[in-house]
């Protein structure tokens, strides 16, 4: 089965999104031991990361299995077959979206983290409390921050900042440090274009996070790669998997950011989802089972 061309695929992502995995969680582990780095937003987008993608191997395993990957372990056991708990696992799996912070809770509190300089510098051109003095004061002193900082964030990376790691490592990295930029650009212009009320562009919000989540990641594996590669610990096939892995999350990060949509004004889903909810849309329900009516009639009668 795993020579045929469409599960070869799903083979290769299982096996890049391992060292994906690991190489997010030693960075963030080892960030953490060091003691003297803040690690929110880090340790948020490794438990975002991982779940998500652990979430996405184990969806392409059932797949691969078929209908063996719904059999209990025990069931396949019995036939004589490897016991692998495809359907257990993706059972006890899913919830890593939901505890300790929902992905979407977690993409928000990511952009909150990542926004609250900015927030704290301009808030009081936002306070509709605050006099004309303290705006004023609030509007110089973003005005020096941001005559300096954001330039810097036109300027790309050359070359020879990154000539020590080789030849592809190094185009990854320099495409790492621009991306950032990138990054931040765009949500500056979030912020500049819908001021307090880009809080509610939460879809633009999470795909920035996306964005971001991307690129750590990038670096976490280039981190990986390059320290096994000077300590000449690197396995067959190591750097045509890295490869393999870097080119996948470029294309992530780049897709992420370009379905970013940062012009202010009322969400068209929103009020979609309004008239969903106001039965506008409630034609659709027409000639499908009622699911809630079904798992009633099922119900075993009371014990007297």
């Amino acid at each position: 089965i795993g020579t045929h061309e469409s599960s070869a695929g799903r083979l290769l992502f299982a096996a890049g999104a391992t060292y994906t995995m690991e190489a997010v969680g030693s960075l963030t582990s080892g960030m953490a031991d060091q003691g003297n780095t803040d690690i929110r937003i880090e340790a948020s987008l490794g438990k975002l990361f991982s779940s998500g993608l652990g979430w996405r191997v184990i969806d392409q395993t059932l797949q691969l299995r078929g209908g063996r990957g719904y059999e209990t372990a025990r069931s396949l056991e019995e036939r004589g077959d490897t016991p692998y708990p495809i359907e257990q696992i993706m059972r006890d799996f899913r919830i890593n979206m939901i505890i300790e912070g929902t992905s979407s809770i977690q993409r928000l509190f990511v952009a909150r983290e990542a926004l609250d300089k900015h927030l704290k510098l301009a808030m009081g051109l936002f306070n509709p409390k605050a006099g004309i003095g303290e705006k004023l004061t609030t509007l110089v002193k973003a005005g020096m921050f941001y005559a300096f900082w954001y330039p810097k964030l036109w300027v790309c990376s050359i070359w020879p900042m990154y000539s020590w790691a080789g030849g592809w490592e190094s185009r990854y990295l320099r495409f790492v440090s621009n991306m950032s930029k990138k990054v931040a650009r765009k949500t500056f212009h979030a912020m500049a274009l819908n001021g307090p009320a880009l809080e509610r562009k939460q879809r633009a919000l999470g795909r920035i996070v996306d964005s971001g989540m991307f690129i750590f990641a990038l670096s976490a594996v280039l981190s990986r790669y390059l320290t096994r590669k000077k300590n000449g610990k690197l396995n067959p096939k190591e750097t045509e998997l890295v490869k393999k892995i870097c080119r996948s999350l470029r294309m992530d990060a780049k897709i992420a950011l370009a379905k970013v949509r940062i012009a202010p004004g009322k969400s068209q889903i929103v009020a979609m989802s309004k008239s969903i909810m106001n039965g506008e849309l409630a034609w659709l329900e027409e000639d499908i089972a009622d699911v809630v009516g079904l798992s009633k009639a099922r119900q075993k009668p009371a014990l007297k």
